[in-house]
């Protein structure tokens, strides 16, 4: 087993590194520090979240021009109807589905 010595050359004190504020200022003027790549996974992170939501919002955008093609296809078929007074009834219904 390898012994660590706690103190240097007689010292009592235990070795401490660096304080944190001397460690954020090192990661700023280095960029070589833990929360330098804290910083980098967090761009990584709302990055991902950024692409999922552009994902999301075409995925709606397609949802959304179906249903107004649909409600356009809806629309011709009111008009092919004939709703006029001395028109005869029609004889075969036309079916309208509309989906919510």
């Amino acid at each position: 087993m390898l012994a660590v010595p706690s103190t240097i050359n007689g010292d009592s004190r235990p070795i401490q590194g660096p304080s944190d504020s001397q460690k954020a200022t090192n990661s700023i003027r280095f960029g070589d520090s833990s929360s330098n790549g804290d910083q980098r996974q967090s761009a990584c992170y709302w990055w991902a979240v950024l692409q999922d939501l552009r994902l999301q919002h075409n995925i709606e955008k397609k949802e959304v021009s179906r249903q107004l093609n649909k409600y356009d296809e809806l629309l011709e078929q009111l008009d092919e109807l004939d709703f006029s007074d001395d028109s005869p009834i029609p004889k075969k219904r036309t079916k309208l589905i509309i989906d919510h």
